[in-house]
């Protein structure tokens, strides 16, 4: 299957998928991902890793292995059994934080959609698929709740952090940021019909006095 006036211009790495989700209609929703500069934690497939830590206890739990003074070797059997009980999803939607009820949430809903894509005649399927996007929405938003309140805290024990008035002048001012002007320029020079030295004369002839004061 291929996208219906999926067009990007000037994009480099821009990608898209299929994420085979309806919502009950007859079409199906793609995702275009466009890379963001600079941005080094973008991922284009949102590729998550997850430690289920309840499987990780029962692991150590069942594990036959007898006492060790080898600190070396404890470290070892226990970074095995979290590499064990460790998970990679891939998800169509941003996710800052994946915890284990967010995964198994998405686990059910695409085990249904695989039910669904040989039973394609069963209606209740895709009710169902249709209320599992409606919670794994409403956790996202629960989590991302979670997460600005924790920053809040962390704001107000860091108020002399640098990291903290970057934070509040962006709140404060979005568009005067290093990021915001470097898009503003990009865009200007986008929308600009000539080269770069006829815009650098059409903005000197606008901000720029072409007469010596007398």
């Amino acid at each position: 299957m291929t996208p219906n006036l999926t067009l990007t211009k000037n994009v480099a790495g821009a990608t898209w998928h299929n994420t085979f989700d309806d919502l009950g209609s007859d079409h199906r929703i793609l995702v275009t991902h466009i890379p963001r500069e600079n941005d080094a934690t973008q991922s284009s497939n949102q590729r998550k890793r997850l430690v289920d830590w309840d499987k990780f206890r029962e692991i150590r739990g069942q594990s036959t292995s007898p006492p060790t003074s080898n600190i070396k070797s404890w470290c070892e059997n226990v970074i095995s059994n979290v590499r064990e009980a460790t998970q990679i999803m891939e998800a169509d939607i941003p996710l800052d934080r994946l915890d284990s009820n967010l995964m198994h949430l998405w686990q059910a809903k695409e085990s249904l959609q695989a039910r669904w894509r040989k039973q394609r005649h069963q209606r209740g399927l895709r009710k169902k698929i249709a209320q599992l996007n409606k919670d794994i929405e409403a956790y996202c938003r629960q989590l991302n709740e979670q997460q600005w309140e924790e920053i809040c805290r962390d704001m107000g024990r860091q108020l002399g952090a640098s990291q903290t008035w970057k934070l509040l002048r962006f709140l404060l001012d979005p568009t005067n940021t290093k990021t915001e002007q470097r898009h503003t320029i990009r865009k200007l020079t986008h929308d600009h019909k000539g080269n770069v030295s006829q815009l650098i004369e059409d903005l000197k002839a606008i901000y720029v006095a072409q007469t010596p004061p007398v």
